[in-house]
């Protein structure tokens, strides 16, 4: 029990750092205000983190307390005041301004700035005399008031916020590649069928040396400089080849043209289409979330969870591997053609055991799949813990589904996507429908099944809480897209395919497996049978040579790939010297900044959801999940939050920084403020946004979690 103890304090503490760094980022921010106020000479009287009431504050002259220091602030301003009175006035109680509490507290030697942190911590302020953001038309005589300073003086106030943001993460970034970034590096670890790397020519093994001629030293910056660049664009990368499949080789130079495109599971964001490395070893698992796997283990194909915490890939099919062995592994694994995968794993005991580990099609860039356009019937692969045809045993892993019946109508043999469109009508239409699949060779009938589960809330989506995939091991027409050949050639939904070229097909995996070795330099010859008719059937199919490499480019994933249970390669990304980390925190400072822009650009013309924005939840949730990776991982995501806190509160909405400079710019445009009915307006409107905003980002990062 000592190890989930240890894991829990460690998770503690590292949430705490959390905590600290985000309030951190904020204390900088309102850091910039406090000191350029101080600078131009504003009277500042509250520097405040956090909204709402004071969990404690500090004041010269008055200490430490509990709440707040106004009262006594001002109790002992007013005192001091009524002393210096005569003794005709010493009965009165008269009431004093701001103003001369003032300069009753600076003769008495008060500080004049409380320093507090309050309850609610989102955010912060400093509250100068003469700026209330809420009352945009208070104006104070005082020389030292915010409204009493020139225009520029105001202007270098509200922005120095932001650009102390700026710089603390340009300053973190340095620290960190100064530390040491333990980081996937900008190798490809696995190539996405149809993608735009698989169409460029990018191959497992590839460490990429630039992008759009920028220098690539991680995979977080590859991914950022995919997300920058224009959409269609074709662009430069120039990688360092691998000469041979071992660990130790030497490499040669290529230069590539890859355009980025959008994939869908990515929330319309660009793309290239790889993956980063993995070792053949367990990822560091917590005990956990561990656990929680080992509970849907039952609902989970048997592959899946073979590598257990502390163990290492040491043979597959028979040949020795270590765990960098990724490229030699994917070779293996593309080279299957479906058959199951022999490991051989050592536990952290040196215990060694067999696993046999299955092999599945991947999906394509657009999360679909096909050979030649035919697409497979569809297979019960794993189960959700809330699914309502597992529990009682309605459905097993391994069904196969032919054919569906909802409303009085039968869909035979259905595609996953026309499968989750039906799900999804009964689901809206509360009406239950009837599934029979091929179970162990024998039909089952499933009556009366209700798609009761949201799977998913945010597209209003409705399903049963089962996992989907293609079914391999039969070689049956589920659909056939109207480019497919076959459907040229005259096949139709249902039929199953017997052979190729006089090849016996008994799964998709060998339709795929003759096909790719196929010459391309005759006719391929289909035999097919037909359902209700008793001879089989023949057709031949001209291939171009387009549609045999759309064959070649399908690619195969291992279970243990699926599983997400294989350990980041990692390396450590560390600058020589102090200027080339000054140089790596100007850079991502400057992209991340840019990055933001470019999303608001893309939410704008709706090409990125806004949906994509993360709020107070979002940036816990995501946080903590980069705290326990590390302290480089959560410095790193603090950089950026801070950077991206300088973009949000620069934006041109009223009550935000980029809102006051805003109306700074029309008052020296005008020749004077905007009237206090315009402000005023402006004020609340922006404040209603902001609410709708958080309500609108604190809903979707709470349905992310979910």
């Amino acid at each position: 029990m000592l190890l989930p103890l240890a894991m829990t304090l460690q998770h503690v503490g590292m949430l705490a750092l959390l905590v600290f760094g985000f309030g951190f980022v904020i204390f900088w921010h309102e850091l910039g205000h406090f000191l350029a106020a101080k600078w131009v000479g504003i009277r500042v009287e509250q520097f405040a983190v956090g909204f709402g009431q004071a969990m404690f504050a500090w004041r010269k002259g008055i200490g430490f307390r509990f709440g707040n220091t106004q009262k006594d602030y001002r109790e002992q301003a007013e005192k001091y005041l009524l002393d210096q009175r005569g003794p005709s006035q010493a009965l009165e109680q008269p009431e004093f301004s701001d103003e001369q509490i003032a300069s009753a507290a600076d003769a008495m030697g008060l500080g004049e700035t409380e320093y507090r942190l309050n309850w609610i911590p989102l955010g912060g302020y400093v509250k100068m005399m003469g700026q209330d953001d809420l009352k945009p038309d208070a104006v104070v005589e005082d020389p030292r008031a915010y409204n009493k300073k020139s225009i520029p003086a105001r202007m270098l106030v509200i922005s120095a916020g932001v650009i102390m943001n700026v710089i603390l993460a340009a300053i973190g970034f340095m620290v960190l590649f100064s530390y040491g970034f333990k980081v996937p590096p900008a190798w490809v670890g696995n190539i996405i069928s149809d993608s735009p790397a698989q169409k460029a020519g990018l191959q497992v093994g590839d460490h990429i040396l630039s992008f759009d001629g920028k220098p690539q030293e991680d995979f977080t910056k590859i991914t950022l400089n995919t997300a920058l660049v224009e959409e269609s664009a074709p662009l430069t990368m120039v990688v360092n080849r691998p000469d041979t499949l071992a660990v130790n080789t030497t490499f040669h130079k290529v230069t590539l043209t890859v355009t980025p495109a959008r994939r869908p599971q990515e929330s319309g964001f660009l793309a290239i289409g790889f993956e980063a490395p993995r070792e053949l070893r367990a990822a560091r698992v917590e005990a956990d979330e561990l656990a929680d796997l080992k509970k849907e283990e039952a609902n989970l194909s048997k592959g899946v969870l073979a590598l257990q915490p502390g163990d290492t890939v040491t043979a597959v099919n028979g040949q020795p591997v270590v765990p960098k062995d990724y490229v030699l592994f994917d070779h293996i694994v593309q080279s299957s053609f479906g058959k199951p995968l022999d490991l051989t794993i050592e536990d952290s005991s040196h215990v060694q055991r067999h696993a046999e580990n299955d092999v599945h099609f991947a999906e394509d860039f657009y999360g679909t799949f096909d050979i030649l356009g035919i697409v497979p019937r569809t297979q019960v692969i794993a189960f959700s813990d809330n699914s309502v045809v597992h529990a009682d045993d309605r459905l097993h892993i391994g069904d196969v589904i032919v054919s569906i019946k909802l409303n009085g109508d039968t869909f035979p043999n259905p595609t996953r996507e026309q499968l989750l469109q039906q799900l999804n009508t009964a689901g809206h239409q509360e009406k239950p429908l009837d599934m029979t699949v091929l179970r162990d060779g024998q039909l089952v009938t499933v009556s009366d099944i209700k798609a009761s589960i949201k799977v998913d809330k945010k597209e209003d989506r409705y399903g049963i809480g089962a996992n989907l995939i293609n079914d391999e091991r039969e070689a049956v027409i589920a659909g056939l897209r109207d480019s497919s050949p076959f459907k040229a050639a005259g096949l139709l939904n249902g039929d199953r395919i017997t052979s190729l070229d006089d090849q016996p097909v008994k799964t998709w995996f060998d339709v795929h497996r003759i096909l790719a070795r196929h010459a391309g330099d005759k006719p391929v010859k289909v035999e097919y049978a037909r359902e209700n008719v008793a001879e089989k059937k023949q057709a031949t199919l001209n291939l171009t040579p387009d549609q045999l490499a759309s064959v070649k480019n399908i690619r195969y994933l291992a279970d243990i790939q699926e599983g997400g249970l294989m350990e980041e390669y990692i390396e450590v990304r560390k600058a020589k010297n102090l200027a080339q980390a000054a140089k790596w925190g100007v850079t991502e400072t400057r992209d991340f900044i840019l990055q933001f822009y470019l999303t608001l650009r893309r939410m704008v013309d709706r090409s990125v959801s806004p949906a994509n924005m993360m709020g107070p939840v979002g940036i816990f949730i995501g946080g903590k999940r980069f705290a326990y990776k590390g302290i480089d991982w959560l410095l790193w995501f603090l950089c950026m939050i801070s950077a991206n806190l300088a973009v949000v509160n620069f934006l041109p909405i009223p009550v935000v920084d980029g809102g006051q400079f805003m109306f700074l710019i029309f008052e020296k445009i005008k020749g004077k403020p905007l009237s206090p009915r315009s402000m005023a307006i402006a004020q609340y409107v922006g404040l209603a946004f902001l609410a709708a905003l958080v309500l609108f980002v604190t809903y979707h990062d709470i349905l992310r979690s979910i």
